[in-house]
């Protein structure tokens, strides 16, 4: 039985998980993210499977779940997570149709963001570990 007290976790919503992501992103030299195709859905879904293998060591508890559509391998989740991001004025999508999600973010503002969200920095880093792990040609520095 663990001994972390339940009610002191800190809920984690979708947007917060992605800006995560974007955040390490940033600060590991990254500017764009490809979006398109099954390979980025499936990075996301294990990066997310990491988040709840790892939410309780954390005190975390996310708020949210991903699964991928089984016939075309995307997920309205993730795509509201991107939206989510677009709108927060952290990432853009500059020219429409196209699938490269730029990072808006500056480092100073990834620190900041990450040292807020629940679970922080060192969180996002073992999220990212495993995004990057499922996805060795996706990102682009």
């Amino acid at each position: 039985m663990s001994s972390v007290n339940v009610s002191a976790r800190r809920h984690l919503s979708l947007d917060d998980f992605f800006a995560g992501i974007l955040a390490v992103l940033k600060l590991r030299g990254v500017r764009v993210i490809s979006v398109h195709g099954d390979r980025f859905y499936r990075a996301i879904e294990a990066s997310y499977e990491k988040l709840e293998s790892r939410a309780s060591d954390y005190n975390v508890e996310p708020r949210f779940a991903i699964y991928l559509d089984p016939i075309y391998e995307d997920s309205p989740v993730i795509q509201e997570a991107i939206a989510g991001a677009i709108l927060r004025n952290i990432a853009s999508i500059s020219v429409p149709g196209n699938h490269d999600l730029q990072i808006r973010l500056g480092s100073a503002h990834a620190h900041g963001l990450l040292s807020r969200l629940p679970g922080g920095g060192a969180l996002y880093g073992e999220i990212v570990d495993e995004f990057l792990a499922k996805t060795p040609y996706v990102a682009a520095v």
